[in-house]
């Protein structure tokens, strides 16, 4: 080749060069801004968003389904427990005896909520995708009927009124609470709740039915945030009131208490209006308990956590048939609070109203009534205790099992497993080795003894 036909590519190849750098830089910066509506961050090339797949990004990959147990119900003849899988599309069904599963059913619609009826004959589903309300004939575990209800229900209660049969069902992303007629299945009427309806507990003689709000009402960085327990009548399908729960967050239960006129409602304490300076005092955040009067609808709130340590993330709450304890699990905390309610009501018969209405400030004041912290799995999120009050069920979503626990000595006395809590999830295999391993508690390491409040060494 000659001299001069090589001076000629060069001086082409040169030339192309300079006009797609100017072209990238003034063209392509221009294109990206385009499509991303603002300046590129970084120095980018073409290369960042075309001749690349999203097949191999982590994201896309499929995702492992687990065994994550959500709503517990327990048959009226205290035989079974029936555990809803809503990340499998599952409803299990497990021998309280044996504490095997028994069989397993496809209930499409991410069933989270369970209710059963007094007679036993039907389990009520809610079905968070679905945005229905199943009903399985509980014998066959067989679907018989359905009906739409708001939007993302959750959390469901069955109650006999004058009026007939109702289901009370928490619609978790419309904001809203069905009323619905169990013969024929209907929806009778959709009430307005606060934000993020997500627990219900109703009375026994279904005149009232009470509903948990989980996220505070909207509010400025200036004002006091706000939760809701709202009161509604089934049978006449109509709000009663709407209790505030001030500086309340993340209310994810509520149950009633029997033999007294309370409702109980977990809540995560704001405060948003102190400097966070005031460790000693919850810091920004803590964990405490609504007692709210059903008749009046006073409320006092009353702490959960230590002064020198913290059970995040309080859930699922239920009592005994005697209405004696409380046991709250604290989905954060990997733990099971009881609270002893003779001490709250001792306490209140003697508190003056200034000692009540500071009461949740006071982060020792939980050693007078909280006497134990049971130990549990990961991610406790639903409880479920049996008729005679002498077993409580603990949903450990993380560990894809449920554990049992003897209410009589407080300590563990098996576990349904359903699942192996992940561990043979498949890994990107340049990172496996810098994943820590989820553990997985075993019953020997649950079954030593039971740390009183204010020794907890977390």
């Amino acid at each position: 080749m000659s001299n001069w036909r090589v001076i000629k590519w060069a001086g082409l190849f040169v030339v192309a060069a300079i006009t797609c750098g100017l072209g990238h830089h003034f063209g392509g910066n221009a294109h990206i801004r385009r499509k991303l509506g603002q300046a590129p961050l970084a120095n980018a090339s073409c290369l960042n968003c075309h001749f690349v797949s999203a097949k191999r990004q982590d994201w896309a990959n499929s995702k492992s389904h687990h065994d994550s147990p959500a709503g517990l119900a327990i048959t009226p003849d205290g035989n079974r427990l029936l555990i809803a899988l809503d990340d499998r599309d599952e409803i299990a069904e497990a021998s309280i005896d044996s504490l095997k599963i028994l069989r397993r059913v496809k209930v499409p619609g991410m069933p989270y909520g369970l209710a059963i009826d007094p007679a036993g004959d039907h389990l009520f589903v809610t079905c968070k995708h679905d945005d229905l309300v199943r009903v399985l004939e509980l014998r066959s575990l067989r679907e018989i009927g359905s009906v739409q209800v708001g939007m993302g229900p959750v959390a469901i209660a069955f109650c006999r009124t004058s009026e007939g049969d109702r289901l009370v069902v928490a619609n978790s992303m419309s904001d809203d609470i069905s009323i619905v007629g169990v013969s024929p299945l209907k929806e009778l009427s959709r009430l307005t709740a606060s934000r993020e309806p997500f627990a219900v507990a109703a009375t026994a003689d279904g005149t009232r039915a009470f509903v948990a709000n989980r996220l505070a009402g909207l509010a400025s960085v200036r004002t006091v945030p706000e939760s809701e327990l709202t009161v509604v009548n089934p049978a006449t399908a109509r709000v009663v009131r709407r209790d505030a729960l001030a500086s309340a967050h993340l209310s994810e239960g509520v149950c009633l208490v029997p033999s007294r006129s309370w409702s109980l409602t977990p809540l995560v304490k704001v405060r948003n209006l102190v400097p966070i300076t005031q460790v000693a005092n919850g810091w920004v955040m803590s964990s405490g308990l609504a007692l709210t009067d059903l008749k009046s609808g006073g409320t006092i709130q009353i702490p959960l956590d230590e002064a020198n340590d913290s059970f995040s993330d309080p859930s699922s709450i239920v009592t005994d048939p005697q209405g004696h304890r409380a046991y709250i699990a604290s989905g954060g905390g990997d733990v099971v609070s009881v609270v002893d309610l003779d001490r709250v009501s001792e306490w209140l018969s003697h508190a003056t109203s200034g000692e009540k209405r500071e009461a949740i400030f006071d982060l020792s004041l939980s050693s007078e009534y909280v006497t134990k912290r049971l130990r549990t799995g990961r991610n406790p999120r639903h409880l479920a205790m049996s008729s005679n009050g002498n077993r409580l069920f603990v949903a450990e979503h993380l560990n894809d099992s449920v554990l049992v626990i003897d209410t009589a000595r407080l300590t563990p006395v098996g576990r349904i497993v359903l699942g192996d809590g992940g561990l043979t999830d498949r890994f990107d295999a340049a990172n496996e080795s810098s994943r820590a391993q989820p553990t997985l508690f075993s019953i020997s390491s649950l079954a030593g003894p039971v740390i009183p409040t204010g020794t907890w060494t977390g």
